[in-house]
């Protein structure tokens, strides 16, 4: 039986309101709503590099170490699913690694939220919004995945595309506005440490050396 992938515009509604990014978003869905679950997985065999890449990282520590963990388990669902998954063993190893992916996906999600409002980026009920969308879609794809009326193959590539282009675009943003408030606000300390140093060297007793050949503290040359 041909699997589709299903997504259609009323599962994603709302995006275009929230995602400055939405068109390239919207591209991926018609794209997999337009092609074969043959041709999906022939590019994920011949064109998708599942390796990380310098220019994932968003210059925030915490959310990089979860973006490469979160690569991870797509990697290995990928994996997976181009090695053939044929056996219970196979189609156990499939689920628990959807499990992984939806509760990473929520995890993640709610460090960058909590990033962002610490450091008050302004765009944060956008990112909230999408962040929403995004969990129940594809929490709703797992289902469909699970129960065979979806495509493990386009699962995958959606994956694949929305992190890179996710990550690139929206998540680099909030990477350089956290770097920025970080060092905006290390600067007052930094400064204040400046200022305790520099009184503490000035308020030092003066030091006047004692000269032995003279016997006094005010040598004569």
């Amino acid at each position: 039986m041909e699997t589709t992938y299903e997504w259609t515009e009323m599962h994603y509604s709302g995006l275009e309101e929230v995602d400055p990014q939405y068109q390239r978003f919207s591209n991926i869905i018609k794209e997999l709503n337009a092609s074969s679950e043959k041709a999906v997985s022939r590019r994920l065999r011949t064109e998708m590099v599942l390796e990380w890449r310098d220019e994932y990282n968003t210059g925030v520590k915490k959310i990089d170490s979860q973006h490469k963990f979160f690569w991870g388990i797509i990697k290995r669902l990928s994996d997976l699913y181009l090695n053939g998954i044929s056996s219970v063993d196979e189609l156990n190893q499939r689920d628990m690694l959807l499990d992984d992916l939806l509760d990473y996906a929520q995890l993640h999600f709610r460090t960058e939220e909590q990033l962002m409002a610490r450091y008050g980026y302004p765009m944060i009920q956008n990112q909230k919004k999408e962040h929403e969308i995004i969990t129940l879609e594809l929490e709703r794809q797992v289902q469909a995945v699970r129960h065979a009326n979806a495509s493990t193959a386009k699962l995958v590539y959606f994956l694949i595309q929305w992190f890179i282009k996710h990550t690139m675009y929206s998540d680099k943003e909030i990477g350089l506005f956290i770097t920025r408030q970080r060092k905006a606000q290390a600067f007052p300390f930094k400064l204040k440490k400046l200022v305790r140093k520099t009184a503490d060297i000035l308020n030092r007793p003066l030091i006047i050396p004692w000269d032995r050949k003279s016997g006094s503290f005010y040598p004569v040359s």
